[in-house]
């Protein structure tokens, strides 16, 4: 992981709280808010991002398996 990538991983991670629905839901305190999924870059990551920082993590994990000769 690319320290740029690294930075942007912690960012989402300090944003969690925010992402993540105030009041709960079907998924008590891991419900995220409207328009955001969980990140999914491992199991049982449960933090909220937007559709597009998920498929960007998943394709970043899939480039590093890649990558691993």
């Amino acid at each position: 992981m690319s320290p740029a990538d690294y930075g942007e991983v912690q960012a989402q991670n300090a944003n969690a709280r925010n992402n993540r629905s105030p009041t709960g839901g079907p998924y008590g305190d891991s419900t995220c808010r409207d328009g955001y999924v969980w990140r999914e870059a491992f199991e049982s990551d449960l933090v909220c991002v937007t559709p597009f920082e998920r498929d960007k993590a998943r394709k970043q994990n899939a480039d590093n398996a890649y990558n691993r000769i």
